[in-house]
C-alpha cells in the first residue's frame, strides 16, 4: 500500500510556503534529517512530520502537514529514506503492569525481572523475551513504576526496515504515554495531588484506562468493550469510575476508531471528557480521526521507550 495523504488543511499562503521550503533547505544543508511521529495501530501505520522547535513552518503556525498512511512499517520506511522517528504502538499491541508500590523494588532493573515473570506466568514462556518499557516517577514518599510489553511486533524485522532505508528510530512508546500532559495540564497542582483523577484512552474496541495522582499513573488496566461504539465505550467508562472509587472530576475520554455519535443523550453522558475528546471513523482514518491521533501523539515525546 503505498503512502496517502489523508488529511486536508487549507492552501498555504505564499509566504508560508515560502517558510516551508526555507526550512526544508536549512535542514538539508546543515545535515538534519526530518523527525516524523507514528503511530502504530494493529490496522496499519499513520504518521505526521514533526518540525524542530527552531524552525518556521506551517505545522507550527498552524497548518498542520498532511497525514501519511501506511499498512506497514517497511511501506513507510520506503516512502521516508533517511529520516527520524518516534514511534507510539496502539494498545492492542501491547501487555502493561503497574507495580505495586508496597512491593518497593529497587530500580528498574528489578521492575524489568518482575515484569519479566509477570508476564511469563500468565501469557506463557515465549512472553519473557517480549520487549520491555520500564518506567517510573518518584516524588517525596514514593516510587510508582511499571512496564509494558510488546507482542505481535516483531522488533528485528523493525531494526532491519529502518536500516535497510537509513531511519533512525529515536524511540518505541506505548500510545497511552503520548497525551497524558494535555490531561494533567488541565488540572491544578492542588487538584492532582490531593486526589484521584481517570483517563480512558479509547482505540476502537480497546480501552486503556489510567489513574493518576501527583501527576503519576497510579493503576493501569485494558478492557475492550462490548461492541466499538459510543454507547458501549460510555458504559465501560461508568463501570470503571464507579470500580476505581470516588475520582476528582469524570474521566478524561479520549477516543478513536469509533463512529461519530449521534445520540444527544451520549453527549450529555456524565463522564462527558474534561480534556481532549474526539469521536473518529474506521480505519484509514478520515480528517477528523487524524485531528484525534494527531493531538494525542504530538503532544509530547512518551517518557517510557522500549529498547531497540
Amino acid at each position: 500500500m503505498s503512502p496517502q495523504p489523508i488529511e486536508h488543511t487549507a492552501p498555504a499562503k505564499p509566504m508560508q510556503l515560502l517558510q516551508q521550503v526555507g526550512c526544508q533547505w536549512r535542514s538539508k544543508v546543515r545535515g538534519i534529517s526530518t523527525l516524523h511521529t507514528l503511530y502504530w495501530g494493529p490496522n496499519g501505520n499513520l504518521s505526521w512530520p514533526f518540525a524542530d522547535a527552531d524552525a518556521t513552518s506551517p505545522s507550527i503556525a498552524g497548518h498542520p502537514s498532511p497525514a501519511t498512511a501506511c499498512a506497514d512499517f517497511e511501506s513507510w520506511c520506503a516512502a521516508h529514506p533517511d529520516s527520524e522517528v518516534r514511534i507510539f504502538v496502539s494498545g492492542h499491541l501491547l501487555h502493561s503492569l503497574v507495580v505495586d508500590p508496597t512491593m518497593q523494588l529497587a530500580d528498574d532493573a528489578a521492575v524489568s525481572a518482575y515484569a519479566q515473570q509477570q508476564f511469563g506466568h500468565y501469557h506463557g514462556v515465549a512472553a519473557r523475551q517480549w520487549p520491555l518499557a520500564v518506567w517510573s516517577h518518584q516524588n517525596k514518599t514514593q516510587r510508582q513504576s511499571g512496564a509494558c510489553a510488546l507482542h505481535g511486533v516483531d522488533m528485528s524485522a523493525l531494526q532491519n526496515a529502518a536500516r535497510g532505508h537509513g531511519v533512525r528510530v529515536r524511540s518505541v512508546s506505548p500510545v497511552w504515554s503520548a497525551g497524558l500532559s494535555s490531561v494533567t495540564s488541565r488540572w491544578s497542582e492542588v487538584a492532582l495531588k490531593n486526589s484521584v483523577h481517570a483517563v480512558a484512552l479509547i482505540e476502537g474496541s480497546l480501552l486503556t484506562w489510567m489513574l493518576l495522582q501527583s501527576g503519576m499513573v497510579m493503576a493501569l488496566e485494558q478492557r475492550y468493550l462490548d461492541a466499538p461504539n459510543w454507547p458501549a465505550a460510555l458504559r465501560l467508562v461508568a463501570q470503571l469510575s464507579a470500580e476505581s472509587g470516588p475520582l476528582a472530576t469524570p474521566a478524561a475520554v479520549v477516543a478513536w476508531g469509533l463512529p461519530a455519535r449521534t445520540d444527544a443523550t451520549e453527549a450529555r453522558h456524565s463522564t462527558q471528557p474534561s480534556s481532549i475528546e474526539a469521536a473518529v471513523g474506521a480505519w484509514p482514518a478520515d480528517e477528523g480521526d487524524c485531528r484525534a491521533m494527531r493531538a494525542w501523539v504530538l503532544d509530547a515525546v512518551g517518557s517510557t521507550h522500549m529498547a531497540t
